[in-house]
């Protein structure tokens, strides 16, 4: 996945060079440094994966946590900019380009009520509020995820958005999972009927 990601990356700082759009010079000199800096931080581990723990870098992971940080109001600013340079050009890229957005606001929220789960185990206890701010990003994923469906009602998708939608149903979206996300983390779901807990 991070060969794929890297790609991706690498390659929208090429494309981007040759495309006009709002404030370019300072979003892609910062997205440049952003890849830069990722790289670095990226062969850094890999070349002290199977060193000693001692030998390796102890705050690695903290800044490679926060480059992924940044990076990602980054591209949000610099799609939403790219977005409104091509806006009303033409009906079916503005409808493409409005999924997306929404594809990423799922995929935002998600990632956020993952990182949750995933910080909380890191840590052996989350905060008092992580049921409410867990359920606040489930529930965004889920009403972005629902305007999609919505969004695509009727057309004729392309091969790889029908498949990659499809995927997502079936991983993440899929009404049993989310039942049981709901129960694990102690939601509306976690009582069958009559009752009794099923802890």
């Amino acid at each position: 996945m991070q060969d794929q990601e890297m790609t991706a990356f690498r390659s929208a700082v090429i494309r981007l060079a040759d495309i006009d759009f709002a404030d370019k010079p300072r979003l892609l000199a910062a997205l440049t440094q952003s890849l830069d800096r990722i790289t670095r931080l990226q062969t850094e581990f890999w070349a002290g994966v199977d060193k000693p723990k001692a030998s390796r870098r102890a705050d690695l992971g903290a800044e490679y946590a926060r480059e992924g940080s940044a990076l990602q109001p980054l591209l949000e600013d610099i799609s939403a900019r790219l977005f409104a340079s091509i806006r009303n050009s033409d009906a079916f890229v503005d409808q493409m380009l409005e999924i997306k957005q929404l594809a990423w606001l799922a995929r935002d929220n998600a990632g956020e009520a993952s990182l949750l789960i995933s910080k909380g185990l890191a840590a052996g206890k989350v905060a008092p509020d992580a049921q409410r701010t867990y359920d606040t990003f489930n529930g965004g994923a889920i009403a972005a995820w629902a305007a999609i469906e919505n969004a695509v009602y009727g057309m004729a998708l392309p091969p790889s958005l029908a498949e990659a939608m499809a995927t997502a149903k079936r991983v993440y979206f899929a009404p049993d999972y989310l039942a049981l996300s709901r129960e694990d983390a102690g939601g509306p779901d976690r009582r069958p009927e009559g009752g009794e807990h099923r802890g």
